[in-house]
């Protein structure tokens, strides 16, 4: 099971023949990444500054103009109070241009706002990325394939998917790809209903040499899984790694062929310090690493603080990615998935 073959059903062929990575994760066309010319910080803040300070007059305007129209509003209602045929008609006119004016300015302000994210995201996002990664497709609005996500079974109940901030690209020589992912549902309670967050984080998908023998999956546990069977089919030695993670496979040997007491020792650790719950899925050559942490790891909210401190962005995205390629990296230590032609039958 390889999701970065050679046919690329999604982006050129040019790109496809010279990166040899497949894009049909993806959910529509990302873009090229290229080597954009690096700008400093005091260049992205010239670039960033009209646009917030267009954004903001084009916020205040427009949220004056909607203030506006309530008022107008109650001047119409004292009209028909005093019977005042004329201060009413004025009302209805001005409650008309009030609206007309906030819409085109609250628009222009939203997109500032996007446009401003953009940027960001082209610059600053990019950039980091490209320190950790081989770079080959990176688009902000795109997500890997929902039907990935479900065919991993890590995550129960949802219904509704929503991803983006999708890249494609290598790790120390290894197929990656990855995307922010919400999955959610709805819930009714008499009359109304409310919508249940069941998986909200990083999602990241990595390709190694050799093939698992069965699939593994490891869902940590957590407060909610009360009243949910979270029994493992399979225990190991390790009492700790046992309480915190449910282990599902159908294979005895594919457990003990993945889960050494190094790695065990450094997830049941790492996981203590990542605010979130951890999900894995082994399955062919591929490890799904997701972590439900309730963030967006590339979020952006163009706030004037945001742009200002840029570096301090920069610094919360690498955080974020470094929980995820640390446990790549302990998984490279494990010879079994490194190395091509290790004995072990049925792969």
């Amino acid at each position: 099971m390889n999701h970065f073959n050679t046919s690329n059903t999604h982006a050129s062929n040019t790109h496809a023949s010279n990166n040899r990575i497949s894009n049909t994760h993806a959910n529509h066309p990302a873009s090229f990444a290229g080597q954009p010319v690096p700008l400093s910080d005091d260049e992205i803040y010239a670039q960033l500054k009209p646009i917030k300070t267009k954004q903001i007059v084009c916020g205040i305007i427009g949220n004056c103009s909607l203030v506006f129209m309530i008022a107008m509003i109650f001047l119409i209602f004292f009209s028909l109070i005093v019977k005042n045929s004329t201060m009413g008609g004025i009302g209805i006119l001005l409650i008309i241009l009030s609206l007309i004016l906030g819409c085109i300015f609250l628009r222009m302000a939203n997109k500032c706002q996007k446009l401003i994210r953009a940027i960001i995201a082209d610059t600053i996002t990019r950039g980091v990325l490209a320190e950790t990664f081989e770079l080959s497709y990176f688009d902000a609005a795109a997500h890997i394939s929902d039907g990935l996500v479900r065919a991993s079974r890590l995550v129960d109940r949802w219904s509704r998917f929503k991803g983006e901030d999708y890249f494609a690209g290598r790790y120390k020589g290894r197929n990656v790809c990855f995307s922010d992912i919400t999955l959610t549902h709805t819930e009714s309670s008499g009359n109304s209903t409310h919508t249940v967050i069941d998986f909200k984080g990083p999602w990241m998908i990595c390709d190694f040499a050799k093939n698992v023998p069965a699939q593994l999956r490891l869902r940590e546990r957590n407060p909610r899984d009360k009243g949910r069977k979270t029994k493992s089919t399979i225990e190991t030695e390790n009492e700790l790694f046992n309480k915190k993670f449910q282990i599902l496979s159908q294979n005895d040997h594919t457990v003990f062929y993945v889960l050494t007491p190094h790695f065990m020792e450094y997830i049941c650790h790492a996981d203590n310090i990542a605010q979130g719950q951890t999900l894995l899925w082994f399955v062919g050559n591929q490890v799904h690493i997701a972590l439900n942490n309730g963030r967006d790891t590339f979020r952006i909210t163009g706030s004037r603080q945001e742009i200002k401190n840029l570096d301090q962005l920069r610094n919360r995205f690498r955080a974020d990615l470094r929980y995820l390629t640390a446990i790549i990296d302990v998984l490279c230590q494990n010879d079994r998935f490194v190395q091509n032609n290790v004995g072990y039958g049925g792969m």
